[in-house]
C-alpha cells in the first residue's frame, strides 16, 4: 500500500511528441541494417512538422523538450526562426554518416548519427529518428537529441 495520506500517483498519459516508451514497438520491432554515409531513404522528401520545432525542441517549457532547448539554443537556433532548424534537421538527414534502419508494424524507422551546425557556426553531433510509415515514401521527422558523450 501507500502511505496514509499520499494521493495516489496519476496515471501516466501516452507521450507526445515522439518520444519513445519502453515497450514501444517500433523502437524494438523488425530487422535492422546500418548503412555508412548515405543518410536516410528520400531525405530530399523528409518532413519536419513546425510545431514539433516549436513546442517540443524549441520548448523552454516541455517536460523532455526543454532540455534539448538549450542543446540547440547553444547551437544558435531559436523558437523566433524555427524554420533554420527544420533546414538544419532535413541536411542533417541527408548527410548522416550512420544510418540504422529497423522495420515495424508502423513503417520503416531510421535512426540517423551524424553533425548538425546551427547558425552560430557551432557544430555538434546529433541522432534523429525518422519514421517512412508503411505504404508511404516521405520520411517524417520523430524526435532529434544529442549523441550520447554530447553536451
Amino acid at each position: 500500500g501507500r502511505a496514509p495520506g499520499r494521493r495516489p500517483r496519476p496515471a501516466r498519459s501516452s507521450r507526445s511528441c515522439g518520444e519513445r516508451k519502453r515497450n514501444d514497438p517500433i523502437a524494438s520491432a523488425g530487422r535492422s541494417s546500418d548503412n555508412h554515409g548515405v543518410g536516410i531513404s528520400n531525405a530530399t522528401q523528409a518532413e519536419v512538422d513546425i510545431g514539433k520545432i516549436v513546442d517540443y525542441l524549441l520548448s523552454p517549457v516541455h517536460p523532455v523538450g526543454r532540455f534539448k532547448c538549450v542543446f540547440f539554443e547553444r547551437l544558435g537556433f531559436s523558437r523566433e526562426h524555427p524554420t533554420e532548424l527544420a533546414a538544419a534537421l532535413k541536411s542533417h538527414a541527408a548527410q548522416s554518416e550512420t544510418v540504422t534502419k529497423i522495420m515495424s508494424p508502423y513503417g520503416e524507422k531510421q535512426i540517423a548519427t551524424g553533425v548538425v551546425v546551427g547558425p552560430n557556426g557551432q557544430s555538434s553531433a546529433l541522432v534523429t529518428v525518422w519514421l517512412t510509415p508503411s505504404g508511404e515514401s516521405i520520411p517524417r521527422l520523430i524526435t532529434a537529441y544529442p549523441a550520447r558523450g554530447t553536451k
